[in-house]
Formats: structure tokens, C-alpha cells, sequence
């Protein structure tokens, strides 16, 4: 954004919202976007911060999405918007501390991380800790504003995950773990609480997240691990599976790895594989693979099709050429199931480096905010 920011102005900028972005009034003045190289920065008592330039008292009455350029203009007396009690309070006062949790979970019994309207809050991950947060904090939803870092689908576990919520006031961080545990199913674990720069967000400040993949091998299905590893009888071949997984290293077009996503938006195909790493453990396999974000299902379509050049029905030509030739899902063989995927680890920069990276618009490979398992 170029043009200055006056106060009493409406700021209508291109951008792509996220859906935890999509109403500010409602969820709070701190949110941050990037789309192609701009970020708005939004905090509470409803001011902007623009790189370059001071902080501005703005009026917010709408955010549009349009073109390609961003554009000031001042609205006429009738537009001029009017913010509730309930908005001021939630801008001014909701949001005071911010908190990081680190856990760990069992995704056999839920319908993934990100709670859904058409489901009970019991059904997800998210809304579980929602729904303790609030008995345990006393603040409700609107403030916790509770986001992770990896949407993991149904079924999909976590060792790693990342999310961060707010308070109206401070907690201590040992009594928020030992509360949360003493609430929580015990297929939910909170491994460490800590409290966090108010800039930090545990999806968009992310660098770098690592999936991991478990693959039982023994001819017997061991019925202690059946919710857990993908159970794989047939024998396959490990030299063709290290091969396979190598080609995917890199930047490419994942489109033929790639399910369409949830809302029906396009998203950038094109993402880079910093590592797929096949490593042999115990009665099985452990298939590592790490990048700065996934496309929906990526990593399970990708684990799909190489575990069937594993066992000979897919040649590595055939294979890369749903990499480099057809890029189109049809083409690809079908994704593994969830049983066997873990959110393993998320990287993140030092906390004295976050808002940096949130302004960083000339980043080569900024950290992708698409959809993921």
C-alpha cells in the first residue's frame, strides 16, 4: 500500500482472506494478510500499521477484494461505519496476551483440527480446546480466536501441533497446561504452554512444517497399531520407494498430487519440497517429508502413489509424469488413507523475528497459507 493512510479513510486493498480473516469486526483487529508481496497489518484500538509509514486511526467499513492494486478513498457521512458496544470491547479490551500451545493428539476419533459449523464442537480438535479454553480462561470464542498452525483432516494426528489463542488477562502458563490436560480427552494432550509476542501467529508465522507418514510392514496386522500405521502385506520394493520419493524434492507443480480444497478456491500449485526422506523403523517404514506448506491432501496422495511404485503398479516414467507432464489429479493414483500421517514438528522463527517475516514483501519463497491435510 502506497498511498498514505488518512484518518477517517476506508482502506480497499486485493488480498486473499483466510477464513479465520474474513469478518475483522467480529474476530478482532489483529489479523495479518499477505497476497502478492502486501500486508495490512491490523491490531486492536482500530489502527493500521503499513510498513514504511506511521501508525493511522482508520475506520473500517468493508474490506473488498478487487484487481490487482490497492486504492484510498475517503466514504461519504452515510458510510461512515458504527461499531456496537460489543465491538469496541472486543477491540479495545478482548485481546490482551497471546498464548502458544504445543500439543499432541490422536485424530482417529475426530473430524479433524478446524471446527465446522455443521458439527458439534465435540467433533474436532479445535473445538474441544475451545470449549476448555473457555472454562479455564473465561473468556469466550470471540477472544480466544484459538488458530493452529496445520488444518489436519479426519483421522490425521499430530505429535507437533501449534496453535495460539488470547486472554483478557494473564495466565500462568503451567497452571493454562495442567488445566487443559485435567480437562481434555485424554487422546488430546497439551505438551508445553507459553506466552508469546502479540504478533505471533502460529499458522502465518510459520517457516517450515514436517509430516511424517507410518507404514506397518509385517504380513500380520498388529491390532495395537491398526489406528495408527498404515498396515502394507504385499511386499515392496524400498530402493523404488527412495527413488520415487526423491523426484519429488524441489519446486514443482503439484496440481496431479492435489484434491481440490475445501472452499473450491485455486491456490498456487507450485510449492517446494525442502526433503522426502524414507526411514526404516521397526516391522515398517517412515516416510518425512517437509515444506513450507501443502496443498489439501498433498501429502497423502503423494505417499499413495509411491507406495504403489513400491510394489511395481506404477513405473517411475508413469510417475513422472503426474509431476511434470499431466498435472491433473484423474491421472494419480488414489491417497493414503490417514491412519498412518502425523503432523511431526512446525519451525518456526525466533519471536524477535516474527513480525520480520510478516513484512518481509520482498521474501523469495514467503510461507505458504493454503489449505493443508
Amino acid at each position: 500500500v502506497e498511498a498514505p493512510v488518512q484518518p477517517s479513510t476506508v482502506l480497499k486493498f486485493s488480498l486473499s482472506l483466510g477464513r479465520d480473516m474474513y469478518a475483522l469486526r467480529n474476530d478482532g483487529l489483529h489479523a495479518c494478510s499477505r497476497h502478492n508481496r502486501a500486508i495490512l497489518y491490523l491490531r486492536h484500538s482500530n489502527f493500521v500499521r503499513v510498513p514504511g509509514q506511521p501508525p493511522s486511526k482508520l475506520h473500517i467499513k468493508r474490506v473488498t477484494i478487487s484487481g490487482s492494486s490497492s486504492e484510498c478513498f475517503t466514504p461519504s457521512e452515510e458510510e461512515r461505519p458504527t461499531f456496537t458496544d460489543a465491538d469496541r470491547f472486543y477491540q479495545n479490551y478482548g485481546r490482551q496476551h497471546t498464548y502458544k500451545l504445543l500439543m499432541a493428539y490422536e485424530g482417529a476419533h475426530y473430524a479433524g483440527w478446524q471446527a465446522q459449523l455443521r458439527l458439534t464442537t465435540h467433533a474436532t480438535i479445535q473445538g474441544k480446546v475451545e470449549e476448555v479454553l473457555t472454562q479455564v480462561t473465561g473468556d469466550d470464542r470471540r477472544i480466544l480466536g484459538v488458530q493452529g498452525a496445520g488444518r489436519t483432516d479426519s483421522g490425521v494426528h499430530a505429535l507437533g501441533q501449534v496453535a495460539h489463542f488470547y486472554t483478557t488477562r494473564p495466565h500462568s502458563t503451567l497452571l493454562l497446561q495442567k488445566a487443559l490436560n485435567g480437562l481434555l480427552p485424554l487422546d488430546i494432550r497439551v505438551r508445553e504452554v507459553s506466552e508469546v509476542p502479540r504478533d505471533f501467529h502460529a499458522r502465518y508465522s510459520a517457516l517450515n512444517k514436517t509430516y511424517h507418514y507410518y507404514i506397518h510392514t509385517d504380513p500380520v496386522l498388529d491390532p495395537f497399531t491398526r489406528h495408527i500405521r498404515l498396515h502394507c502385506w504385499y511386499p515392496m520394493d524400498k530402493e523404488l520407494i527412495r527413488q520415487a520419493a526423491s523426484m519429488l524434492v524441489g519446486t514443482h507443480d503439484f496440481t496431479g498430487f492435489a484434491n481440490k480444497t475445501r472452499d473450491g478456491a485455486k491456490r498456487n500449485p507450485v510449492r517446494t519440497i525442502v526433503r522426502f526422506d524414507v526411514v526404516e523403523i521397526d516391522r515398517g517404514l517412515r516416510l518425512e517429508v517437509q515444506s513450507s506448506g501443502f496443498m489439501y491432501k498433498q501429502v497423502r496422495n503423494m505417499v499413495g502413489a509411491i507406495l504403489r511404485v513400491g510394489r511395481g503398479k506404477l513405473l517411475l516414467e508413469e510417475f513422472q509424469a503426474i509431476l511434470g507432464e499431466h498435472k491433473d489429479r484423474t491421472k494419480a493414483p488414489t491417497g493414503a488413507k490417514a491412519i498412518g500421517l502425523y503432523l511431526d514438528t512446525i519451525e518456526y522463527p525466533p519471536h524477535d523475528d516474527i513480525t520480520k517475516l510478516l513484512f518481509d514483501w520482498d521474501s523469495p519463497n514467503p510461507t505458504d497459507v493454503g489449505d493443508d491435510e
